[in-house]
């Protein structure tokens, strides 16, 4: 079967006259992108290639298919961005975003979109790191800002901000003498952690803190989301460790502190398709520039 993708393949092939370049460029591996290539010759019934040549030449036949798929991507981006005027506006956006990281996301995010498409309707949801993947790879959603650098053929991932990693505490913890806290008083510490299941990138971060110390932490509950996290040190079960955007709902119950002498940190990555719309794939690297 015929699809669009096919046709964006072959181009960049014609274009960067390469098949390494080429899979580099649309964030595959070569050996799908000599299938997919077999396949849409397999389907219109003749070579696009010179085989035999150490390097990429079209046929005649190619050299004119080029030209005609060149237009047959024009003309699917206007018949979808017309599709979508008829409805009253071009395309909806929607932005999965991490609990508690939407206040992370910089305002000119969003308003580079709304400059590039003032019709654009943009809808946040907010989740936790593994559903919106799981959201993005069904094509529920657009764009996903989760702790997951994917980077495989069907989703690029830009590593969009750094956050520190910071020690809460209850406020009338033991370790609040400190302005800053050694790591090693960490070492049996009652521990409320994010489950491996729900934030396994955060989850491998803190632990690896207490490994590389050659410390370990009693770890007390492991939670599904940074409210229930906050909820069970707001009780004094113990401390935990979060990114910094858990200062927009830390409540006056507890206490935030910086390590002492060491700055652990985790990204934050903004994932998407891979020329699912080749509009928002644009604005995405145009921002992504201007960042």
């Amino acid at each position: 079967m015929l699809a669009l993708r096919h046709l964006r393949y072959f181009v960049a092939i014609s274009e960067e006259i390469s098949f390494v370049a080429a899979a580099k460029k649309l964030n595959t591996v070569q050996s799908s992108l000599s299938q997919q290539m077999k396949d849409l010759e397999d389907y219109i019934g003749v070579d696009l290639f010179e085989r035999g040549s150490r390097v990429i030449a079209l046929t005649k036949t190619g050299e004119v298919f080029l030209q005609e798929a060149k237009k047959a991507l024009i003309e699917a981006e206007k018949t979808q961005n017309f599709a979508m005027k008829l409805k009253g506006r071009a395309k909806d956006l929607k932005i999965g975003m991490m609990i508690g990281v939407e206040v992370k996301i910089p305002k000119y995010f969003i308003e580079t979109i709304k400059q590039n498409s003032a019709t654009m309707q943009v809808e946040i949801i907010s989740a936790m790191s593994l559903p919106l993947i799981q959201m993005l790879e069904k094509g529920e959603i657009d764009i996903a800002f989760s702790r997951s650098n994917i980077n495989n053929q069907d989703i690029s991932s830009h590593e969009f901000l750094v956050e520190d990693l910071l020690i809460i505490l209850p406020k009338d913890h033991p370790l609040n003498k400190y302005s800053h806290i050694p790591v090693k008083e960490l070492n049996g510490i009652n521990l409320v952690i994010p489950a491996l299941e729900h934030a396994p990138e955060l989850y491998n971060k803190i632990l690896k803190i207490f490994t590389d110390h050659h410390i370990e932490p009693n770890i007390v509950a492991e939670t599904e989301n940074p409210f229930v996290t906050m909820s069970y040190v707001n009780m004094g079960m113990g401390i935990t460790i979060l990114p910094d955007n858990i200062r927009t709902i830390a409540t006056n119950d507890v206490t935030i502190k910086k390590f002492l002498r060491i700055q652990p940190k985790i990204s934050l990555f903004m994932n998407y398709r891979n020329s699912e719309k080749p509009s928002l794939e644009h604005l995405l690297h145009k921002i992504i520039r201007s960042a």
